[in-house]
């Protein structure tokens, strides 16, 4: 992409403002763009070996970051009903907004919400989505809530 994209920059260039490009211009920014996409890049999965050789023969080097992998699970209350919300903020303090669901003990959604907080921080939002979670549930929930306990417990 990154070829074809200076390829289009050129023939631009010409067009437009008549500056001609020469190949060896055209070939350093190609080669310049790439350099600076794989030093950005972090690679997750190696590329098979000839692949891997064939970016190293030409001079890139790769940022390869080693992920570990960790298998969650939702698991559903034996019974009755459970409320999961999250909430976050882009910048911490900054524009933020949580939401969450409720399900039964069958993982069948009963019912599920997003708000947009503003600005805030990550606990504004967390805690806002509780607050609003709690609330829609309430108003959702059965009659009478005099027999009714809430459990409140976070899992990392």
């Amino acid at each position: 992409m990154l070829i074809l994209w200076e390829i289009w920059r050129a023939r631009c260039s010409m067009r437009f403002e008549g500056k001609r490009l020469s190949f060896h211009r055209i070939t350093h920014n190609i080669n310049f763009m790439i350099s600076l996409s794989l030093d950005a890049a972090n690679f997750r999965v190696v590329s098979p070996g000839q692949k891997l050789q064939d970016i190293y023969s030409l001079g890139f080097s790769l940022n390869i970051k080693h992920v570990s992998f960790k298998l969650i699970r939702w698991i559903p209350p034996s019974k009755g009903l459970v409320l999961n919300v999250d909430g976050a903020s882009k910048g911490n303090p900054g524009t933020c907004g949580g939401g969450g669901c409720v399900r039964d003990c069958n993982g069948n959604l009963l019912f599920a919400f997003a708000h947009f907080y503003g600005f805030g921080s990550s606990l504004v939002a967390e805690s806002r989505s509780l607050c609003d979670g709690l609330r829609l549930a309430l108003d959702h929930g059965p009659g009478d809530r005099t027999g009714g306990v809430v459990l409140l417990y976070s899992r990392e």
